[in-house]
């Protein structure tokens, strides 16, 4: 019964990961952005029709730039999910030609600008819904350490207890044979 249960608790752990990170990543887009002292930042957006956010810059998704590709880089590959990624330069809304490397000159807040002119109060908006995700993510990892603790706990009792009985076993077949 121990070892049916240590294995359920074996299969449901990586199995409850593969689905969480697929609900993590449903309707957003990998985007790496390359900055101006030549370091690149990756972030997991939300599409919003052609265009992603980050920080106060809008961005636009250009099929033709968008490549597919396995996330989180570093997992096992059956937990991997296939989603789209582009690469940006900071503060240039078009997206980076992945074969020429090279971007276009619009802006992000030129972008921004033209497309909404409310945009100020829309970001403040955003700001405000990002601090209630973010908490929020971080409940969520902190449950999953704490299931990742208790996990780790039941096996090391399971596996205790599966050396005690194989004790009493031999001590039993010892006191019939002998």
């Amino acid at each position: 019964m121990g070892a049916v249960i240590m294995l359920m608790v074996l299969a449901f752990v990586p199995v409850a990961g593969f689905f969480w990170m697929r609900s993590r990543i449903t309707g957003r887009m990998l985007c790496w952005i390359m900055e101006d002292d030549r370091s690149a930042k990756q972030a997991m957006l939300k599409v919003a029709g052609d265009f992603v956010t980050i920080d106060d810059e809008r961005y636009v998704v250009s099929p033709e730039a968008v490549r597919l590709i396995r996330y989180p880089s570093g997992w096992p590959p059956w937990m991997q999910q296939v989603v789209p990624c582009s690469l940006y330069a900071r503060g240039n809304a078009v997206p980076i030609d992945w074969a020429t490397a090279t971007p276009t000159s619009l802006s992000s807040t030129e972008l921004g600008s033209i497309l909404d002119p409310n945009w100020m109060r829309l970001i403040v908006k955003g700001t405000r819904e990002q601090g209630v995700e973010g908490t929020a993510n971080k409940i969520v990892t902190f449950m999953s350490l704490g299931l990742g603790a208790i996990s780790v706990v039941m096996i090391f009792y399971l596996i205790s207890q599966l050396g005690t009985l194989s004790g009493t076993v031999s001590s039993l077949q010892e006191k019939l044979g002998g």
